[in-house]
């Protein structure tokens, strides 16, 4: 299986659909878009908005109203569902955890300039069972196609900075079980 710059377009369905749960609007509105074989240009027209707004909004520069979203999704032929459903519950009050909220933006920071993109973390931490022997998981998008070495090197920045053991994650290289169950208890950034 070849890797995608678009690490959805690889999963399976099921896992598919439980991943874009946790999509923010900047990449929905990007998804529908590629998935739709649409421009930023047509999109926006067909949805009465500008170029330059869609090009904000799959940015993350900008995140558009609720209603701005659902036209968007609707004119690249999609829809929306949203359902709430009863999960484990996270928390984030562990010393890691706090460590991690701390250095949120470098974090943010060292992840862009890798490549990365919607950082969640999972495991022990997102859980709140985390260990003096347990390290940070990062989940993030990330193109692989040009190999794993950033990743490699973000593992190593990431453990100097927060003086923890760090694993990160890319989506496209986890097994679909595996993917699953990270996606469960992903929790952003």
């Amino acid at each position: 299986m070849g890797c995608s710059a678009y690490p959805l377009e690889n999963i399976p369905v099921q896992v598919y659909f439980r991943y874009v749960e946790k999509l923010d609007s900047a990449a929905i509105v990007a998804l529908v878009r590629r998935k739709s074989g649409l421009t930023q240009s047509q999109l926006a027209s067909r949805a009465g908005t500008s170029q330059p707004a869609v090009a904000r909004y799959e940015s993350g520069e900008a995140s558009p109203s609720t209603a701005t979203l659902l036209r968007l999704l609707r004119a690249g032929g999609y829809e929306l569902e949203v359902r709430l459903k009863k999960t484990t519950a996270s928390d984030l009050s562990s010393p890691r955890a706090r460590k991690l909220r701390r250095a949120r933006g470098e974090i943010n920071a060292l992840m862009k300039s890798a490549g990365a993109s919607n950082v969640r973390i999972f495991g022990s931490v997102a859980r709140g069972q985390d260990k003096e022997s347990s390290d940070i998981d990062f989940l993030v998008d990330f193109d692989t196609s040009e190999g794993l070495l950033p990743i490699v090197r973000l593992n190593n920045e990431l453990s100097k900075l927060l003086g923890e053991r760090v694993d990160v994650a890319p989506v496209s290289v986890l097994r679909p079980n595996v993917l699953e169950h990270a996606i469960a208890e992903a929790i952003p950034l």
